[in-house]
């Protein structure tokens, strides 16, 4: 009988520190019966991709093993590189080598895939069709929650439109996903989606100060005024020094760091 061999290649977010990519690849080669092929870091791209190989058990528990020493060790938060990147793992594939169908091969992912949402409290949906995906955000929406879809293609459309926020992908969405979105992201990072928050937070934050500060102002003002305290030119010249205080506070959205 042929021997059952599944390879498994994949991504991670890390391809410059050699201390991180190691500490993956000692809790691979520390599953037996798994024979790790490959460790290609990319410094650029700032990713690595591993290969290894074993069988149906070995490989599953080495692949759930890596993803999830990949989410103790490698932060996202300050993650730059020129490859776009999903997660501390990007994509985790498995390709059936010999002894193995495809549809085994599935079988070995959903049940990774599982492992991963259940071990790690990482929830999941899979396999979804359009209405199912709509079904699910509206399902959450009654639920109280505040809901944010992310979605590339025509197939997202509906469910883009029936969050509280769309968010597409810019540079790889489809019209129809970017046009019923409330928000655009121009790259392909999902990583840039905590920045759009953040972003999104600062300025309500600074809109709200910049109220509060040219209502009372003005108000202040006008009392001046009515009492003969402030003079037409003088209440003139405070006004337009207030406006200005206000285009110099909403500039502090223009800094790099949010």
């Amino acid at each position: 009988m042929e021997k059952r061999i599944v390879e498994c290649v994949p991504n991670f977010s890390e391809g410059r520190d050699m201390s991180v990519i190691e500490q993956i690849t000692d809790v691979i080669e520390s599953v037996e019966g798994v024979k790790l092929l490959d460790v290609d870091p990319g410094k650029d791209t700032n990713r690595t991709v591993i290969t290894f190989v074993g069988g149906p058990d070995a490989i599953s528990e080495a692949a759930f093993l890596s993803v999830k020493k990949a989410s103790e060790v490698i932060d996202m938060s300050g993650h730059h590189g020129e490859h776009p990147r999903m997660g501390a793992t990007d994509v985790c594939p498995f390709i059936p080598v010999s002894g193995i169908t495809m549809e085994e091969v599935v079988n070995i992912a959903r049940k990774v895939a599982e492992r991963i949402g259940k071990e790690l409290g990482i929830r999941y949906e899979a396999k979804l069709l359009p209405e199912e995906k709509v079904l699910r955000v509206k399902e959450w929406k009654k639920q109280g929650q505040v809901v944010a879809m992310v979605g590339d293609g025509v197939n997202d459309a509906p469910a883009l439109a029936a969050a509280d926020v769309g968010i597409a992908m810019g540079a790889m969405g489809t019209d129809v996903a970017i046009e019923t979105a409330d928000i655009a992201l121009m790259t392909d990072e999902l990583e840039k989606i905590p920045t759009a928050i953040r972003l999104s937070r600062k300025a309500l934050r600074v809109i709200k100060e910049n109220l509060i500060f040219a209502l009372v102002v003005n108000t202040v003002l006008v009392i001046l005024s009515a009492q003969g305290w402030v003079t037409m030119i003088l209440g003139a010249v405070m006004h337009q020094a207030s406006s200005l205080l206000v285009i110099l506070s909403s500039m502090r959205l223009l800094r790099r760091s949010v």
